[in-house]
């Protein structure tokens, strides 16, 4: 799976977690992403590898920086792609 993704000025970064049925349900897969100080000339892919299941699910984008301020934007995510 990647996952693409803006990301904005002055962020902190942190983790996306790929999660099965809730934003607390198992983890299928997670990816860091690094904080920028300068605007990005152009968006960045972020991938993160799937752990295999089987069935129909919803999947959950869950955004963590245990660091960051509750006012700190994360991320922009604009899009997912799903590859083989």
């Amino acid at each position: 799976m990647a996952a693409y993704a803006t990301t904005l000025e002055n962020t902190p970064g942190g983790t996306i977690e790929v999660r099965l049925d809730s934003p607390t349900g198992a983890l299928l897969g997670q990816a860091e992403y690094e904080q920028l100080d300068l605007k990005p000339k152009t968006q960045n892919w972020v991938k993160a590898e799937l752990k295999e299941t089987t069935g129909l699910h919803d999947l959950y984008f869950v955004f963590k920086n245990e660091k960051a301020k509750a006012s700190d934007a994360l991320l922009l995510f604009n899009a997912i792609k799903f590859e083989q």
